[in-house]
């Protein structure tokens, strides 16, 4: 799947829940009024959820460039590894842009972000018998981001007010 045609279907999937739990709680605010959060608490999670994506997909590159060369010389054992960052980079990217935009599309994305952090550390820990000899550093960056990336979503998610 291409990364455009990916997030828009993330965004389309996390715009049809919002709708959804609209309609649910009485569907009575009109389209203009709700696509931009304004509750100042809300907000300041959602800068801290922006701040926290934007680092994770960052040490996520680096992870997959590390990935990368690692595949490249023949070790298979990061293919797994590779694909999970690649993925989370994704949503990352996604999670983090609506944060900055205040967009009420945030809330759609914020449990497939986490569940995609929560894999992607996993399979970034499976070389953590390394990070004490000082080897793979970069999947224990990213696995500590996703970790942090984590954090920031369940914070968010507790304290979510439109207004």
């Amino acid at each position: 799947m291409e990364r455009r045609s990916f997030i828009g279907t993330t965004v389309a999937l996390g715009a049809a829940a919002f709708a959804a739990q609209a309609m649910a709680d009485g569907g009575s605010a009109s389209p203009a009024s709700v696509l931009a959060v304004s509750n100042p608490d809300t907000l300041k999670l959602m800068a801290a959820v922006a701040a926290a994506a934007f680092d994770c997909e960052e040490k996520a590159a680096v992870c997959e460039q590390h990935c990368l060369e690692k595949l490249a010389a023949g070790d298979t054992a990061f293919a797994h590894c590779s694909t999970s960052v690649r993925q989370t980079q994704t949503l990352c990217r996604a999670t983090g842009e609506l944060a900055t935009m205040k967009s009420v599309y945030t809330e759609g994305l914020l449990d497939v972000c986490a569940r995609a952090c929560d894999d992607c550390r996993a399979a970034c820990e499976e070389h953590k018998a390394h990070w004490a000899h000082g080897m793979h550093l970069e999947c224990k960056a990213c696995a500590e981001a996703c970790a942090a990336l984590s954090e920031a979503v369940a914070a968010l998610k507790a304290g979510w007010k439109l207004s």
